[in-house]
């Protein structure tokens, strides 16, 4: 008997019967269910186009989509996807096997006359793929835990012993607590949540999905009966957060955002191990480590899950997306290599065409308690990350990595503030030998303190307060002889350095000339 080709826009009770019989028969996991997508569809928006399969009056496939304009392998289109694709790490596209070709060709019909170019459908599992559309189809695999193929269960992960003693050291050295909510948890928990993410990917790029208003509406969009808000306190300050959900019986570790200010604690692995304590608690069998290839998925995993997508074009403009699609399937780690090598060339010739381009002056002068200073404004200097992060949170400055690495040299952190705001800031070190990054030159710096980096916010410009800062480092007794360098196409700051009586005593550029326009000494020199 031929298939039944039924199309819906609307969740009705045919199409929960369907996908959720489907769901448990084909043993698909772990995957949302229909009740799930349909709040979800609805706190997002969406118009469902659904289309269902049926062969002598029994299910025979059913998947439950939207029609959306996006961008697919850099080709804007109007493309099907899967509702659910842009909020869970895994999806269901439900058919007998035998009849996925067919499916795919009846939701392809009824795209097409919504004006979609192609199908996109994302993070597939438990997808029976046939030759007939193997064109269509790439697979990735992600990792995950299951307590029943290891001898010792979750104790494979709570008995690990690099995370023990982190696990003794956060106890002992904070008001350690950790907090789980399963399903008890409000909009304001989850904002806090994504402020700390958000945080987070500013400290080491590129940024956070959070940033994007479509990303937090979804967050706060879930049906929240399945899903697991944990955090860990120190005190009442927040160490870290995790947003998870349960699907069967498996725990999907979605969002884990860690407090950049406590990464001498390891947040993120103190996460995974209490998320495994309540795995345990709870009798769950798997903790699925979603998509991306981590690390630390590989040093707490013991499986892998295969996910598919598939781009199925329908028009000229979804061939060509789907010919990008076919080329990053068949050489893809080829053209990131490839591509990886030619950022590496294209990096180097802008820094060499940098160094060729800039010139750097570099300024010195000694140390002077003298130094008048007609200002109620304060100097204050920072060698601890934890107090720098919070005077970043309070100031809303940027706190990249670099930040951290540099405390971690011992440089120190100098500012200029007003007993509220951050006026001006920049940074001191010590190093016998500093390398000015806009020309590749280093500078010999044993007898004296660095200055570099220093930045004023917009808000504060044009008011001394750069100035100010450097009479203040002047004077202070953090060393007896100063140094600072400036590009010498920035004349304000320039400017600025000669008004505190810094005196120029070299300039660099590709190779090191001195004030007199001599060479300077070999050991300078690249």
């Amino acid at each position: 008997m031929a298939v039944e080709i039924i199309t819906k826009t609307d969740f009705d009770a045919d199409v929960h019967s369907c996908f959720n019989e489907l769901l448990d028969e084909l043993n698909i996991a772990p995957a949302p269910n229909s009740w799930e997508l349909a709040q979800l569809c609805c706190a997002l928006g969406h118009t469902p186009q659904i289309t269902v399969l049926r062969r002598n009056g029994a299910w025979e496939g059913i998947s439950i989509g939207h029609i959306v304009r996006c961008t697919v392998y850099g080709i804007p289109a109007t493309a099907y996807r899967l509702i659910g694709d842009d909020s869970y790490d895994y999806l269901a596209l439900l058919c007998r096997p035998g009849s996925l070709s067919t499916l795919l060709r009846a939701i392809g019909r009824t795209a097409r006359s919504a004006g979609a170019d192609l199908l996109n459908l994302k993070y597939l599992v438990g997808l029976a793929a046939d030759a007939s559309i193997e064109r269509y189809v790439r697979t990735g695999n992600t990792r995950y835990f299951d307590a029943e193929a290891s001898p010792d269960g979750w104790d494979t992960i709570l008995r690990q012993r690099d995370l023990r003693r982190k696990d003794r050291r956060i106890r002992r050295e904070t008001l350690y607590r950790c907090e789980h909510r399963f399903g008890d948890f409000t909009d304001e928990d989850l904002q806090t949540l994504m402020h700390l993410h958000i945080e987070r990917w500013r400290f080491s790029g590129p940024h956070s999905q959070f940033e994007e208003p479509r990303a937090r509406q979804a967050l706060l969009s879930y049906p929240r009966e399945n899903k697991l808000l944990t955090r860990l306190y120190d005190g009442d300050e927040l160490i870290a957060a995790h947003f998870g959900m349960q699907l069967g019986d498996t725990l999907i570790f979605y969002t884990p955002a860690i407090s950049v200010k406590h990464l001498r604690h390891s947040p993120l692995m103190q996460l995974l191990l209490e998320t495994a304590r309540f795995c345990q608690s709870r009798g769950l069998r798997f903790l699925d480590l979603g998509i991306g290839d981590e690390a630390y998925k590989m040093r707490v995993s013991n499986a892998d899950r295969e996910f598919a997508q598939i781009v199925f074009p329908l028009s000229m403009r979804g061939w060509l997306a789907h010919g990008l699609f076919y080329i990053r399937k068949r050489w893809g780690s080829q053209l990131r290599s490839v591509a990886g090598s030619m950022g590496a060339v294209q990096l180097r010739i802008k820094r060499k065409i940098s160094h060729l381009i800039h010139t750097v002056r570099v300024y010195r002068r000694e140390s002077d308690a003298k130094i008048n200073i007609d200002s109620p404004h304060q100097f204050a200097t920072i060698v601890d990350w934890p107090a720098l992060v919070d005077l970043a949170r309070r100031n809303r400055f940027p706190n990249p990595s670099c930040h951290f690495d540099r405390l971690r040299e011992s440089d120190r952190f100098l500012y200029l503030h007003d007993g509220q705001n951050v006026l001006s800031y920049g940074w001191a070190t010590t190093k016998p030998v500093v390398c000015m990054g806009e020309v590749g030159r280093c500078v010999d710096n044993r007898d004296a303190v660095m200055l570099y980096d220093f930045w004023t916010p917009e808000s504060f410009r044009g008011k001394g307060h750069y100035t100010e800062l450097l009479k203040h480092i002047c004077r202070s007794p953090i060393g007896n002889v100063y140094q600072i360098y400036v590009l010498s196409g920035n004349v304000p700051s320039r400017r600025a350095i000669e008004n505190v009586g810094f005196k120029h005593v070299r300039t660099y550029r590709g190779r090191l000339v001195t004030s007199s326009g001599s060479e300077a000494p070999g050991d300078l020199q690249d």
